[in-house]
């Protein structure tokens, strides 16, 4: 065999692995050392919301990005102050989140006895296929601004203040009962306010100590994809959303968003 021709297919065998192997390299570098995803270096990070830290999925607000959280989640956040939320819960504060139990924990922000007023700007009107109701709250209806003779509801009155020392008679029950369909057609305003229906509120109901009870903070549970999001976060994502969309859950990944979870391990 020729000897230059030998030498020219050694140096092919050669060249050949090293060729490749080369290619495989410049490939994986930038997969190894591109940046992460703007949304993922973003959502990773917890925040801070008025005195509660620790906040992520599917709360946003002031200034965390709505893509790191959900629709209808968003907070209002003052400095040292608990947060409010922006749509539903009017009057109310969040004192506590947990996010492995996802609950979150609310009280009134004028405690009772407040103003007629003030009481009755209160609103809890949510999304219910977001929020619910821990186990053992239930809804107690506030009557105002009565007529009729309603002398027979007695053990259920309230008063609240009108402008100076003016005070004007209210009437509060559960959904449910007999008093509240008579309530309904002779008062003008009603609210109705989320309190825990346990002995110990109902005993300060029979005994028309009514702040006590309304006055204490309630759980509720809040829904927001969680399954999706815990399979997200298994999967080494983090979780978002596309407030355009529909279905607006993201699993946002090192590469970029994906809709369920992110496709591997990465390096």
């Amino acid at each position: 065999m020729n000897f230059h021709k030998m030498k020219a297919n050694l140096f092919q065998s050669l060249i050949l692995p090293f060729t490749i192997t080369t290619f495989c390299i410049l490939i994986a570098i930038p997969s190894c050392f591109s940046a992460d995803d703007y949304r993922y270096s973003t959502c990773r990070t917890m925040y801070s919301c008025g005195v509660i830290g620790d906040i992520d999925y599917p709360f946003w607000g002031d200034n965390r990005s709505p893509y790191c959280g959900r629709e209808g989640f968003q907070l209002d956040c003052q400095d040292n102050q608990f947060p409010t939320l922006r749509s539903g819960f009017k009057g109310f504060n969040v004192s506590r989140i947990n996010r492995k139990l996802q609950l979150m924990t609310i009280f009134r922000n004028v405690l009772f006895p407040s103003s007629c007023s003030q009481l009755f700007r209160e609103r809890i009107a949510f999304n219910e296929t977001l929020f619910s109701y821990g186990q053992e709250v239930r809804n107690l209806s506030l009557f105002y601004d009565c007529s009729g003779n309603l002398s027979q509801s007695d053990e259920n009155k309230f008063t609240c203040h009108v402008e100076g020392n003016e005070e004007r008679t209210g009437f509060y029950t559960f959904e449910g009962r007999d008093l509240l369909r008579n309530l309904s057609n002779n008062c003008s305003k009603v609210i109705r306010v989320p309190i825990v229906f346990d002995d110990l509120n109902e005993n300060r109901l029979v005994a028309g100590q009514l702040g006590e009870a309304i006055n204490e903070d309630v759980d509720m549970k809040y829904n927001a994809d969680n399954e999706s999001c815990s399979a997200c976060i298994d999967s080494e994502g983090v979780c978002g959303s596309n407030p355009s969309n529909s279905d607006p859950f993201l699993c946002f990944c090192r590469d970029r968003p994906h809709d369920q979870t992110c496709p591997g391990i990465y390096i």
